[in-house]
């Protein structure tokens, strides 16, 4: 017969789905009820009320309790299925693969049989244990098949020494996130049990899980009223006074006005590590707006660019020198759990750009646009503890700065700021795989200078 809707339960670590006959007539109850998974087994279904309007919180992290859907029938029979709400990636490097500026050869997804650094097999603690077993009354010996959609793989144990096939129920299989979701519930798990001289066969059963980390939100907001210009500011700038070109242009002047913030929340249950931000310099244009062959012109009339100086080209990564990590600073940081058991951090950081060309108060035009690419990434510390941390790209968005001011007729230091300048957005935040370039032996504030 056809396939049968599944009722849901709440185990209080996992979702149960239970699949239930065609054949069988439904009966309407408030969304408010939870089924107790005992009296399912039992052959009756007994409702608990829980609070009007509420759902029973969880003990457990990583799951949550689940309303029975409408409508609900009242006599079970078939396909108890449980499993995870929420699966990691599993992206990490606890096969201890070589590690190339943060990044594994190798991530554990891509490992089968699982091993550790020394090739000696491996339990992977991120594969999650699901289960599923027939409801009593039910004939044995029939066929087990199962499907799966969406980025996870079942595999028969946590070694992943090979693909999970069904056979006499009941049975364990393990979960693997393959790749982060894109919507929450975006994978599922179906098993279907077809037995011979039963009427109410094949009986079905599906859940849906969610492989974190889900990026639920990103924003990049360039400086100024409503993230609108003006952005730029001559770096002597005060309260007091607009400044001049003496000391260059920057993007903020007080450290009360970022020149572009990011921030990204993200549903992180199940998940061991956390978001950060990591940035390369992609782009360096002297004269872009004036058609000028230079980014600064002198009263004199001479000019000079500013330039990568070692011949490498680009992407360069943009952090500080000595800096033992590729990663931006994160001031926001915050990670909550709440009474459902769902973890979800939000995380910030920002820019504020500034440049200052040599003999700067000697300076009648600054045309200079200077662009970025900003990756939002997962970071985890892996188990191997011999390449301690590793990143996994989620998001990347694209920026730029537009220093320009002044003019070729004068005066020198710079007076005017022009219109054209700014701090803008050129991509939003958009899911990739692209890795941003992680090399802290080469960073922008060493290779790029004015010549």
């Amino acid at each position: 017969m056809g396939e049968a809707p599944a009722l849901l339960t709440e185990t209080g670590s996992s979702l149960i789905s239970q699949g239930l006959p065609a054949n069988q007539a439904p009966l309407t109850t408030p969304n408010s009820w939870t089924s107790l998974v005992n009296s399912a087994l039992s052959g009756q279904i007994s409702l608990s009320p829980a609070a009007s309007g509420s759902v029973q919180p969880s003990a457990v992290p990583g799951s949550r309790p689940q309303h029975l859907p409408s409508p609900f029938y009242p006599k079970p029979g078939g396909i108890i299925l449980s499993v995870p709400f929420y699966v990691p990636v599993n992206a990490d490097n606890d096969n201890g693969s070589l590690v190339t500026n943060f990044i594994p050869a190798q991530r554990d997804f891509d490992v089968s049989p699982m091993h550790d650094a020394q090739g000696n097999p491996a339990v992977d603690p991120d594969l999650l244990s699901g289960t599923a077993r027939l409801t009593p009354g039910i004939n044995g010996g029939g066929q087990w098949q199962y499907n799966v959609t969406g980025n996870i793989a079942l595999w028969k144990d946590q070694e992943k020494t090979a693909p999970f096939t069904p056979t006499n129920a009941p049975f364990t299989f393990y979960v693997e996130g393959k790749h982060e979701s894109a919507a929450v519930n975006d994978a599922t798990i179906t098993f279907t049990y077809t037995v011979q001289n039963d009427p109410d066969s094949p009986y079905s059963a599906t859940a849906k899980l969610t492989v974190t980390p889900l990026v639920t939100a990103t924003s990049a907001t360039p400086g100024g009223p409503n993230g609108l210009g003006p952005n730029i500011f001559f770096a002597n700038t005060t309260n007091g006074t607009d400044g001049d070109g003496s000391q260059g242009l920057a993007t903020q002047w007080g450290m009360s006005n970022a020149g572009i913030s990011f921030s990204a929340t993200a549903n992180i249950t199940s998940l061991s590590g956390a978001l950060r931000f990591i940035q390369d310099l992609t782009s360096l244009n002297n004269g872009p707006n004036a058609d000028s062959p230079n980014g600064a012109i002198y009263k004199d009339g001479s000019g000079k660019n500013y330039v990568i100086t070692d011949g490498k080209g680009f992407p360069v990564l943009d952090v500080q020198p000595g800096d033992a990590l590729p990663e931006l600073l994160t001031p926001t940081d915050n990670v909550v759990t709440d009474n459902q058991g769902v973890t979800t951090e939000t995380a910030g950081t920002n820019d504020n750009p500034s440049n200052e060309p040599p003999n700067a108060g000697n300076v009648v035009q600054m045309d200079l646009r200077i662009e970025f690419d900003i990756y939002l990434m997962w970071k985890f510390t892996n188990s191997n503890n011999i390449d301690p941390v590793t990143y996994y790209p989620l998001q990347k968005a694209s920026w730029q700065v537009n220093f320009y001011a002044g003019g070729l007729e004068g005066p020198a230091p710079m007076t005017e700021i022009d219109d054209r300048n700014g701090v803008t957005v050129i991509r939003a935040w958009q899911a990739s795989s692209s890795a941003p370039n992680m090399d802290i032996s080469r960073v922008a504030i060493d290779v790029v200078d004015w010549q």
